[in-house]
């Protein structure tokens, strides 16, 4: 099977990479749903690599790749033991202290099973258990007109309650445009937007935010005062100098978001509390809107 699955509709196609291939094999992000290219109306591209700038690390992200977190957990697995990283496998903590994100840790993968078609591709990660946490995983990504839906279903199917943060990487730019004040967020579900200093600072605009020029480096904004729990877009983005942009939607509470980028590529992640109780599961699903404006 080859490493990169291609579906479409008439006006959008994606490129996904097939989970544990040797293009992305790595224990940060979700192996299913890895949206590595998005092609609007066969011209106008939004997917760019995480990092271009081959001496500074990277953990190999590109375009739309969703993360499930588990807070406290991987700092209070002795060295040597297991931890599970749902979307992945069970991993072991060969190296002291908190989650590195930037380590590949030793893995034991999620078993898959995996159907594709013109428009849709679908996964289920059978459940391995690691201190008592087990799950069910299963999501199907579609394209449908000018969307794509990331639908996932998490089902606990192990002895302890698992609480953890899903969010999506949105390793996206407009036709390649860099970062700069020709750029407009539009944050529609949150009323506080708060940068650290002398990092690229963001200026407030008419219900948007922009950047004063291109960043000198990384930057990083926490959005996290939630105003409306299902906005109808929780971000969108537009280029004064493109005739396109993007906006995605996410179909239940939304717990608060980050920004980051670097003068390539802007990074809106939203997150999501998943918290599931033995037995029960907990559905969800994220849309992406291309758009001509």
């Amino acid at each position: 099977m080859p490493d990169i699955i291609r579906i479409q509709s008439p006006k959008l196609a994606i490129e996904l990479v097939k989970p544990g291939s040797p293009v992305y094999c790595r224990t940060r992000f979700d192996w299913t749903g890895f949206v590595s290219r998005i092609t609007f109306d066969q011209k106008h591209e939004f997917a760019v690599p995480r990092q271009v700038i081959p001496e500074r690390s990277t953990t190999s992200g590109i375009g739309l790749n969703n993360e499930f977190t588990n807070p406290g957990v991987v700092e209070a697995t002795p060295e040597g033991e297991t931890f599970p990283k749902f979307g992945v496998g069970i991993l072991t903590k060969d190296k002291p202290g908190s989650w590195d994100f930037t380590h590949d840790y030793p893995c034991d993968p999620f078993l898959l099973t995996m159907e594709a078609g013109e428009d849709f591709v679908s996964y289920r990660l059978g459940a391995k258990s690691s201190q008592g946490m087990a799950a069910v995983q299963e999501k199907l990504v579609k394209v449908t007109d000018n969307t794509i839906e990331i639908e996932t279903n998490f089902i606990n199917v192990g002895d302890k309650e698992i609480s953890v943060m899903e969010y999506n990487h949105n390793f996206v730019a407009i036709n390649n445009r860099p970062v700069g004040p020709e750029y407009a967020l539009y944050v529609k579900g949150f009323e506080s937007i708060r940068d650290l200093p002398n990092i690229a600072p963001l200026r407030p605009g008419d219900g948007y935010f922009t950047w004063e020029g291109l960043p000198e480096g990384p930057f990083f904004a926490m959005i996290d005062q939630v105003v409306e729990p299902k906005p109808e877009y929780v971000w969108r983005l537009e280029h004064a100098l493109e005739p396109v942009g993007l906006m995605e939607s996410v179909d239940v509470p939304i717990h608060c978001m980050v920004l980051w980028g670097e003068k390539h590529v802007i990074s809106n992640e939203v997150y999501v509390l998943v918290d599931v109780k033995p037995g029960q599961s907990m559905t969800w699903k994220r849309t992406w809107t291309f758009y001509y404006r």
